[in-house]
């Protein structure tokens, strides 16, 4: 359901569905493009000058970024124009305690960044809306894939049945055994054992909260791909502190 293409000699991912959408345009990096975070002690500089060249290759590079804090919450919220430049070159000016963003104005490249936490990309065709989430398991707890689906139900009159939903690379069930604590905040068709832990399936609970939240089966686009399994991308769990951040962007031309 997501495909992978080369911009600029380096991977991205994108729903293979909506390649069709000329107003659009998304993506989710891959490792090879650098770390695109300012919060994880790197160089500023260097991430911006890798932001600018992503912008580029997208067809973006005169958009604004737009970024919440991403506090591993689920809080979300409508941004416009004056939201332009949000958490773009410094990480102090990024949207205060949001996780999910969206939009119906035009050139607002809304992005958030990941290393394993899920990448969950909002699409409205028939009003041209996008939006973004960050769902790691506190934010997954917290319903962060229907918060975004009752926000523009709530603030833009939008069905859920017209919204369709990426959900992109990232951890896996596989690679991701939790603790008692953390299983505790999820039912049993999420948790699988495996020599004797307990694993997590993100994916699963984000498209049970979806599919609860009224979005059609068919209009949820999984990636089914592990962040860390495959080496191309940035993972927090197996790489530990060390790892950068991929980003994942979404914009209405």
């Amino acid at each position: 359901m997501w495909q992978r293409i080369e911009l600029d000699g380096c991977g991205v991912w994108q729903v293979s569905h909506w390649q069709g959408y000329d107003w659009l345009i998304h993506s989710m990096t891959e490792a090879a493009w650098g770390n695109l975070a300012l919060h994880v002690g790197d160089d500023v500089d260097a991430v911006l000058r890798r932001r600018e060249r992503l912008s580029r290759a997208l067809g973006a590079a005169s958009c604004s970024w737009v970024l919440g804090e991403q506090i591993h919450g689920a809080r979300c919220r409508k941004v416009d124009i004056s939201d332009a430049g949000s958490g773009e070159a410094e990480q102090h000016s990024a949207l205060a305690g949001l996780d999910g963003l969206f939009t119906q104005d035009r050139q607002l490249l809304l992005g958030a960044l990941f290393a394993d936490c899920v990448p969950l990309l909002y699409v409205v065709p028939n009003h041209r809306i996008v939006g973004i989430a960050h769902a790691g398991w506190r934010g997954t707890a917290a319903t962060m894939a229907s918060s975004v689906v009752r926000s523009m139900g709530e603030t833009l009159g939008i069905n859920p049945k017209e919204i369709e939903v990426g959900i992109g690379p990232s951890i896996g069930s596989c690679c991701y055994p939790v603790g008692t604590d953390t299983a505790s905040h999820f039912s049993a068709d999420v948790l699988s054992e495996r020599d004797g832990r307990v694993h997590l399936d993100l994916v699963l609970a984000n498209t049970i909260q979806l599919l609860e939240s009224g979005v059609r089966e068919t209009a949820i686009y999984p990636a089914g791909v592990c962040t860390s399994c495959n080496r191309s991308f940035f993972s927090y769990r197996r790489d530990g502190s060390k790892a950068g951040r991929m980003a994942a962007l979404v914009l209405r031309r």
